[in-house]
């Protein structure tokens, strides 16, 4: 018998794993197979969705095509592809569209002119504004960026039949008031059902940690000097034992070699999915490669480092008692979540900023390696201008590395040898409690195991997509 073709199709905005990565957690957290749906993605959505083996099918550039594409599908889930999620209700598709940075946004018009743009867009768009989306997103990660990528993800939220913002740092009221009328659901980060699995094989000594964390109730909320993203400096923090830290002089940062006896004990690094052309890559690279013990995990575009499903992905994440990250959001819930403690590579764009700005408030602050230890940052600088001066200085300043690398040795030598402190663990505990611990609400549960639902109308039997030569399923 030959089993129809999966209803459901799978987005993600091609910015780093994190989207993808989200929009496979929320298959798995609802029950839904991964493998009963189809993927569409470029870049390193395509590429987390191969590493996947889910066998993703490139979106054609031209519009007719893409719409032939989407017409074959009942519905869409998206995350933060806005552009094929204004699509694919255009193509009358029902889509669910998920929003994993809405706390970046400023919105700059009331709520009633987006809402009338978005139904001009659905009833008489013209075929060059349709195809227009079709175009791909600029590789610039600036403010104009930002603020064409806001408009379009909130008449994603405005067209989809259900929206959702995942809380990685709290919107605020004025963010919550701004949405809520459109029926949006807010809710905790949604993280890969795996962890769970990965944390119940670990030996209880190193379990007890991550137990804790599923124990909490009730979420946290951002202070207020955290939701002025765009100020200038850190909150302050009322940890003791938050470490401080000076500039090392340059002449003093040894470029030092690879050694197979790895003085600061077994380190991986994880660095995410990265365009091959950013400098924050080449950086990272010189950095990290002339670590002894330094193992480095994420995309394939990465020197010595390779995409893992997710499930291997934790596993091997559990083997390191220090993990170095990149501060990608689920980045760093996942690792606190496992119980594991993380040295906080400075962050990649200004996004990245503002979240480690909130992360500071929560978490110990010698954990972080910031910038502004290498990269003087004058006071009248918002968040884009000094991010512009790091790129500039990531380009122009050959010994950024081994300055970098002496910064990063200092902090993995400290916890090798000493391991984080009582108050470093305190503090982790009590985040992941507080922001991690909502999961989803059982009646949003079943709204999206509804919407999202791969079984053909009629059948008990779900839709597989995996088949052998002559139909037949073979999951």
């Amino acid at each position: 018998m030959t089993v129809p073709s999966p209803r459901l199709l799978v987005c993600a905005e091609a910015q780093g794993f994190g989207p993808s990565a989200n929009a496979v957690h929320l298959l798995r957290r609802l029950g839904i197979d991964p493998r009963q749906a189809d993927y569409i993605g470029s870049e390193t959505s395509y590429e987390y969705f191969a590493s996947l083996q889910l066998q993703p099918i490139p979106l054609p550039p031209l519009l007719p095509d893409a719409m032939a594409l989407l017409s074959r599908y009942d519905c869409l889930l998206s995350v933060m592809n806005s552009r094929l999620a204004i699509l694919a209700k255009k193509a009358g598709l029902r889509v669910v569209y998920a929003d994993l940075i809405f706390w970046l946004y400023d919105p700059p018009a009331p709520l009633p002119v987006y809402r009338k743009e978005a139904d001009r867009l659905l009833e008489s768009a013209s075929g060059e504004e349709l195809q227009e989306l079709l175009r791909p997103a600029g590789r610039t990660y600036d403010r104009a960026y930002l603020e064409e990528r806001e408009k379009r993800s909130i008449l994603a939220h405005l067209t989809a039949d259900l929206s959702l913002v995942e809380e990685f740092v709290p919107c605020g009221e004025r963010l919550r008031a701004f949405l809520e009328p459109a029926g949006t659901r807010f809710l905790p980060p949604v993280l890969d059902e795996a962890l769970d699995t990965v944390l119940d094989s670990l030996p209880a000594a190193r379990r007890e940690a991550g137990q804790l964390f599923r124990s909490g109730t009730g979420r946290g909320c951002a202070p207020d000097s955290c939701r002025d993203t765009d100020r200038g400096g850190s909150p302050p923090d009322s940890s003791p034992s938050a470490a401080e830290y000076t500039r090392p002089n340059a002449s003093s940062a040894p470029d030092l070699p690879a050694s197979p006896d790895a003085p600061f004990g077994r380190t991986l690094a994880v660095l995410g999915g990265m365009s091959e052309q950013n400098r924050y890559r080449k950086l990272m690279n010189d950095t990290l490669g002339g670590i002894p013990g330094m193992e480095m995990c994420g995309s394939a575009l990465l020197a010595g480092s390779r995409t893992l499903p997710p499930e291997e992905y934790f596993r091997k994440l559990s083997e390191y008692p220090v993990v170095a990250a990149q501060p990608g959001f689920a980045t760093l819930c996942e690792i606190l979540y496992l119980g594991l403690t993380p040295v906080v590579l400075p962050p990649q764009n200004a996004g990245q900023l503002r979240y480690t700005r909130f992360m500071k408030a929560h978490l110990d602050r010698g954990l972080f390696l910031d910038w502004e230890e290498l990269v003087p940052r004058p006071p009248y600088y918002d968040d884009w201008a000094y991010m512009k001066r790091v790129e500039a200085e990531m380009e122009s300043s050959p010994g950024l590395a081994a300055e970098l690398r002496s910064l990063l040795e200092e902090r993995l030598r400290s916890l090798h040898e000493n391991g984080p402190s009582p108050e470093m663990r305190r503090r982790q505990d009590r985040f992941v409690r507080e922001q991690l611990s909502g999961g989803l609400a059982p009646d949003l549960a079943g709204t999206l195991r509804s919407l999202l639902n791969p079984l053909k109308a009629g059948s008990e039997e779900p839709l597989s997509r995996h088949t052998d030569k002559k139909g037949r399923s073979t999951s």
